[in-house]
């Protein structure tokens, strides 16, 4: 028995569909530079790195980047620092991250889409005589954030931020990256869909 199939002639209509988009980048200029490494407690030489700002004082290094207005800063370890042989006893996750959005809230840089976050912590083996020499210590805390916006989780590397947190709750580095997007429009073609007779 033959089977015919027919395709009608197709219509376009104009369906609008929720999007997301980014704005365009705020580039910083040197003056926010200037004013976020005051924050941090920074006062040197800004470096135009091409695509980035870099401070080098305090014993800390600051990033701040061109394209997106993202930052990266460590504090530099020293032979002798005590936080790098020191165990860290605060494993209390809820005052971790107060910690974490307390840092990142005076640098104005606490994002409310900043809102999944996870912990995990840095080990190191010990020197000590009296702990056998296959234990090894907990010298930090990295509270590490998570976006989303509007409901739903926001992935890729331009959607993180994270805190490190060292003996006695000391900050010893934090990065951030994040554009903020908005709401946008897309008109998409639809076609009707082919009837089989």
């Amino acid at each position: 028995m033959p089977i015919a199939i027919s395709f009608p002639s197709t219509f376009e209509t104009k369906v609008e569909s929720a999007t997301m988009q980014l704005l365009p980048p705020h580039l910083p200029d040197e003056k926010q530079t200037v004013a976020l490494a005051e924050r941090l407690g920074m006062k040197g030489k800004i470096v135009d790195e091409g695509t980035l700002y870099s401070v080098r004082a305090a014993g800390a290094v600051l990033h701040h980047f061109h394209a997106s207005n993202s930052m990266r800063w460590c504090l530099m370890p020293r032979r002798g620092d005590s936080h790098l042989s020191k165990a860290l006893y605060i494993r209390d996750e809820e005052k971790l991250r107060g910690i974490a959005e307390k840092f990142l809230r005076e640098l104005g840089l606490l994002d409310k889409e900043a809102t999944q976050v996870i912990i995990g912590y840095g080990k190191q083996e010990t020197a000590d005589k009296k702990v056998p020499q296959s234990s090894s210590i907990i010298t930090s805390a990295f509270v590490n954030f998570s976006y989303t916006f509007e409901g739903m989780p926001v992935a890729g590397p331009g959607a993180k931020a994270q805190v490190e947190i060292g003996p006695g709750g000391k900050v010893l580095s934090c990065y951030r990256f994040w554009r903020t997007p908005v709401r946008g429009r897309q008109v998409v073609r639809r076609e009707q869909r082919p009837i089989i007779s």
